[in-house]
């Protein structure tokens, strides 16, 4: 995240992050990022949770129908596969109007592939709805944003965008 931080030439950016989780990722890789200028997306309780353990940090429930705070990036980190409706989390980051997205997945190939499991039929995973092949995943995120790397980490069995918003 740093990395991308940099890259974006912004002084002082904005941040959203959607599936904020435990907000861990945020305060071990973004601790300066306080306010208004990191705010985190979840589920309740979880957001209540977060408001508790981190108060210097914005969190706010998504429901994906509200309109959120315009920001620089947005990071999406192993939410896609979770959301019954996925153009509805896009057009959720795409209200947003960030410069920046910061998108990761489960790598579908890499769960064959590795865990010698069977690509046929629904995830192994309880929780997901979808995973994505890299080529799916790298299509369906063109349709939304510019693709500037797209990269698997087979240690995590997990795809990483990184895109801009389309000019």
């Amino acid at each position: 995240f740093r990395k991308v931080i940099n890259e974006c030439e912004i002084d002082e950016p904005t941040i959203s992050d959607i599936g904020a989780g435990s907000g861990y990722k945020l305060e071990k890789w973004l601790p300066e990022f306080t306010g208004n200028r990191l705010i985190g997306y979840d589920l309740e309780p979880t957001v209540n949770i977060l408001k508790n353990k981190y108060p210097n940090k914005t969190w706010l429930v998504s429901d994906f129908e509200s309109n959120p705070k315009k920001v620089d990036l947005v990071i999406c980190a192993d939410v896609i596969e979770h959301v019954m409706n996925p153009d509805k989390l896009m057009q959720f980051i795409l209200k947003m109007n960030p410069e920046h997205l910061v998108i990761s997945t489960p790598d579908r190939n890499l769960l064959v592939q590795l865990l010698q499991r069977d690509n046929n039929g629904p995830p192994k995973n309880p929780y997901h709805v979808r995973e994505w092949s890299f080529d799916e995943f790298s299509k369906y995120i063109s349709q939304f944003f510019d693709i500037i790397s797209h990269k698997n980490d087979s240690s995590e069995f997990n795809q990483y965008i990184y895109c801009k918003k389309k000019k």
